[in-house]
Formats: structure tokens, C-alpha cells, sequence
């Protein structure tokens, strides 16, 4: 590895100490107090974009720590670090401690080779060909999705006073097993920014390459007054994510028998004729009016800065260290929409000048149904620092007021020379998926914009997922019917 004086001096800054802070990994492990520091660097190494992108490129035995030392450390640091945690969770700190010794043992001050690793595994009785070997020669990571979850009252004589059962299914998508934990709270508290007393966490719980597991949560209250969450220990979620579950009076009457805490499931996703446009895809856009020319051009890459501590995901910066008003931004949380990687994009500021855009090509035209994904942080106030020509400022936002019809969202559905404009009540709106309505499709080619502005500056406009959902006849004859 080259010293640090003969780096160029953008490396030389990458192996300081300032690094971009991207706000995730919020379920963090406790830490002792002198172990904090280096910690929360591997932390903040493991959040950036660039670690991940190496981790797509080269497996743990093919770091190149000469040719590319920095990406290489940080990949060790990161995916190093999990898979340690994932092997004491899986055989067992007794089991892991005696093939650290034995491997000590026998090489301390050699090297050994992915061989030797093997066989003094197999010496103390365990055997890393089962997946630990997989996961350091191959890129491929864990990726797991949720089912939405359910509530019901237990029905069963051997509990005292009422009690409630949340169920959900956890599916690994990938071929690469990997390690879960599941997170929940019986406080009012639906954050997740801090493990703490008020919040259960299960053992950790392996889920083997597109296998799926139930689990069955019991509280003497619902848990939809508070959260459930996984989170993996390494995979392509990056972060914990959030269970949605429906408001319990909608499962008031449901009676289920107890089921066990965590259970295999025979179960796969879905199919569904329902097409979604995360802002993580490529017909997603932020875009300003092209001129006087009635058409709105991209800006995403126009405008990015010099700042080296500014991150970019998908051409937008993510988790600016200070809020630019009336610009786009991009950021993770675990109520976000997204198959594996929880984002959405908003604005504090904004005015009628830019838009999110979401463009689909549809199989074919007719009766749509549109829906609109909300995350949670839409609905809570925020302080956000703004930086100032001479100091730092403070952006106070707030959520739409209900009582005020002129805060709301303005949507736009572009259907070649046809156009709706619906507003969208953001204030009494759902986290999750709202309806925004059903229209005949004459084209294919159709575009979706959400204006910047919401009514007033106060008021951030969150750009998360749309979701077109085909009416079926019998649906439509349904409704017509008296």
C-alpha cells in the first residue's frame, strides 16, 4: 500500500476524518464509551454510495489494497465487519472464540489461504462451506422483502385480558442467505433513529437464499400504535425498514390461534398487474420548465456542487450536510417505499418553477388507477441548517395544516394532449400508499409531475413512488351497479 504522502490529496482527505453523513444505520449496536469514535467512522464508511459500489465489484478475497487501497479498506471495514457478526450470531461466541484460537494457533505471524481457513474451521467442528465461504467469494448480497402485515386478537383462553398478534412475512429475494434482526416498540414513538429501552429486538434470525419466514408478534396493545422494523446485518436494504401495517379497527373482528415468534413459510411475492416508479428508477426525474416551449427539461446533473463532502445518488445529492431551499434532494428512511434500498426525494422551499417527474410506459391505455406513496417524516416538523453568506441558519418545516385548503400537493397527469391537474391532500393523506384516482388512458407514453410547491414554504413536498393499478371490468360494473 502507498504511504499517505504520495496520495493525491483528495485520497488524503477520504482517509481523514471528514466524511459525508448520510443518516443511516440508525439501528446501531451499543457501544462502550471508548469505542464510540471508531465505530461510528465504520458507520459513516459504510453508509457512503462508493463503499457499496466496490462491495459490487470485488469480493472480500479479491480486494486489491495496492491498486485501490481506500475503496478496499472501506469494503473490509464494511462487509468484513458484518460477516464477523454474522458468524458469532449464527455458531456462537464459544464456537467462534475456540476457531479463533485454533486459527491463531497455527498462523500467527503467516498468512493462510482461504483453504487453511476452511480446514481449521472443520477442525473445531464447523463447517464455513455451508454459506460463510460464499459470502467471501462472492459480490452477491442478501436482499429481503417484507409483506405487509396484519392484527389480530389471540384467540386463545390461556391469556389474561386481551391480546394482539402482528404477523408478516420476510422474504430473502437473493441467493445469499443472510441474518435479520426484527425491531419493535409498544411506545407512541415510530422512530428509529436510536436503539433504546422501549424498543424489543429479537435474536438474530438466519433466512437462507430465497426463503421466506413468519413472524408473530404478541402485545397486550396493537402494534399499529407504534412500529415494527427489520434489519439486516448486511444486504442490499443497506438500512432497517419499516413493516406497514394496516390501522387495527380495519382487523378489529379478526380472531387468529398463537403462532410462534418466527417460522418457515413456503411463500414468494405476489404477482400483481400494478406498476411502480420508485425515485430510485430511471423514468424518475426532477425537471423545470423548458423556456416558454410548455415542456420541462431534467436539471438532476446540472447544478451538482463542489463540495467534496456532497454525496449523489441517481444524479441528486443525498442527505446534504446544510438544506439548499428550493432544491431537490434525496434520503433514506426506513418508512420509504423501495424494493430493497428505502428513499424518496423532497423539497423545503420550493416554488411552481421545478417538479418531480415521474414517466411510465404502460402495456396498454384504458381505465388506470393512480396511487401515491407518502413516507412518515411527511407528517412531523423539522430544523434543517442553512448556511448563510456570514453564519448558520435554521429552516424550520412543518407538516400541511388540514385546516388550510391552499396547502395541499399539486399532481399533474399528462396523457399526450390530455391533462388533469389533482390535488392532493397531503395534510389528511396515509403514510403509505394514497389513492389519488381513477382516468382513462388514451395513450401509453403517460407523465406524472408533482409540484415543488405545496401551498406555502413551510410545507416540504415528498416525491417517493407512484403506483398505476389497471380497473378491471368487473370492478368498473361494480361500481355502477346501484
Amino acid at each position: 500500500m502507498e504511504s499517505l504522502s504520495t496520495l493525491s490529496f483528495k485520497s488524503v482527505q477520504e482517509f481523514g476524518e471528514e466524511l459525508p453523513y448520510l443518516n443511516i444505520g440508525r439501528a446501531r449496536d451499543w457501544l462502550p464509551v471508548e469505542n464510540v469514535g471508531t465505530t461510528n467512522k465504520r458507520w459513516q464508511i459504510a453508509g457512503l454510495p462508493s463503499t457499496w459500489e466496490a462491495m459490487d465489484q470485488q469480493a472480500l478475497l479479491d480486494l486489491d489494497f495496492t491498486g485501490n487501497p481506500i475503496l478496499s479498506y472501506r469494503v473490509l471495514l464494511t462487509k468484513g465487519h458484518a460477516i464477523a457478526k454474522s458468524m458469532i450470531a449464527y455458531y456462537g461466541e464459544g464456537q467462534i472464540g475456540k476457531f479463533l484460537d485454533r486459527l491463531l494457533t497455527q498462523y500467527r505471524g503467516q498468512s493462510f489461504n482461504a483453504a487453511d481457513f476452511l480446514n481449521v474451521a472443520s477442525e473445531v467442528g464447523l463447517d464455513f462451506n455451508q454459506w460463510v465461504l460464499s459470502t467471501l467469494e462472492d459480490t452477491i448480497l442478501p436482499g429481503f422483502l417484507v409483506e405487509p402485515g396484519t392484527v389480530s386478537k389471540l384467540d386463545s383462553p390461556d391469556f389474561d385480558g386481551t391480546q394482539y398478534q402482528t404477523t408478516f412475512v420476510v422474504y430473502n429475494a437473493e441467493p445469499m442467505p443472510g441474518l435479520v434482526h426484527v425491531l419493535w416498540t409498544t411506545t407512541s414513538n415510530r422512530y428509529i433513529y436510536w436503539l433504546d429501552e422501549e424498543i424489543s429486538r429479537s435474536d438474530p434470525i438466519f433466512i437462507a437464499g430465497h426463503h421466506a419466514k413468519r413472524f408473530a408478534v404478541r402485545s397486550a396493545t396493537p402494534l399499529t400504535l407504534t412500529g415494527v422494523w427489520i434489519d439486516p446485518f448486511l444486504a442490499y436494504n443497506r438500512d432497517a425498514f419499516e413493516v406497514q401495517i394496516p390501522e387495527y379497527y380495519k382487523h378489529a373482528d379478526v380472531k387468529s390461534p398463537a403462532l410462534p415468534f418466527v417460522a418457515d413459510i413456503d411463500w414468494r411475492p405476489s404477482e400483481t398487474d400494478a406498476i411502480v416508479v420508485d425515485d430510485l428508477d430511471p423514468n424518475f426525474s426532477t425537471v423545470m420548465p423548458d423556456g416558454n416551449k410548455g415542456n420541462f427539461i431534467s436539471f438532476r446533473n446540472l447544478f451538482k456542487s463542489s463540495d467534496t463532502n456532497t454525496v449523489y445518488i441517481a444524479g441528486l445529492p443525498v442527505s446534504p450536510e446544510f438544506l439548499s431551499l428550493n432544491e431537490w434532494h434525496r434520503e433514506f428512511d426506513p418508512s420509504a417505499f423501495g424494493s430493497y434500498l428505502r428513499t424518496f426525494v423532497l423539497i423545503a422551499g420550493g416554488d411552481q418553477k421545478t417538479a418531480a417527474r415521474f414517466t411510465i410506459s404502460l402495456p396498454q391505455g384504458g381505465q388506470w388507477n393512480l396511487e401515491y406513496y407518502v413516507p412518515r417524516l411527511a407528517f412531523g416538523p423539522r430544523s434543517s441548517p442553512i448556511q448563510t453568506f456570514s453564519s448558520i441558519d435554521w429552516y424550520r418545516t412543518r407538516p400541511a395544516d388540514p385546516n388550510v385548503p391552499e396547502e395541499h400537493y399539486t399532481i399533474t397527469i399528462k396523457d399526450g394532449d390530455t391533462e388533469w391537474d389533482e390535488k392532493f391532500d397531503i395534510a389528511n393523506a396515509n403514510i403509505g400508499w394514497n389513492d389519488i384516482g381513477e382516468f382513462e388512458l388514451g395513450s401509453t407514453e403517460i407523465e406524472v409531475l408533482v409540484s415543488a410547491w405545496a401551498g406555502n414554504k413551510e410545507v416540504r413536498v415528498f416525491a417517493d413512488a407512484i403506483r398505476w393499478s389497471p380497473v378491471s371490468e368487473t370492478a368498473e360494473n361494480e361500481e355502477s351497479s346501484p
